[in-house]
């Protein structure tokens, strides 16, 4: 694989901070326990409605991956849950199978 493109929903735009914080990894399992990180998002600054993030590592499935932890501190920034609005990812490279995991507000 060489890159991924990831579209997030278009009226985002007011509302980044619910994607902020947000991983992508490349593994050959259904887990992100034993994969490659390939992104994570660390502000405002990084996240657009329009993402391409390159990532030369070879894996069988991508896993987008975001969560809001209760007992964790985030910045400010960060929405209180975390969403998923994607609109369409694509892998440039090897067809691959996508994972969106969810993890929200685990108490």
């Amino acid at each position: 694989m060489n890159d991924i493109f990831i579209l997030f929903h278009l009226s985002l735009g007011q509302y980044l901070h619910r994607m902020a914080g947000f991983f992508l990894y490349v593994s050959n399992t259904t887990s992100e326990l034993h994969s490659h990180l390939c992104f994570h998002d660390r502000g405002k600054v990084s996240i657009s409605h329009e993402q391409r993030i390159v990532c030369s590592v070879r894996g069988r499935y991508v896993i987008y991956y975001n969560e809001r932890l209760s007992y964790k501190a985030y910045p400010k920034y960060y929405s209180w849950y975390a969403f998923y609005e994607l609109c369409e990812l694509e892998v440039y490279g090897e067809i691959l199978i996508i994972i969106l995991l969810s993890m929200k507000n685990l108490f």
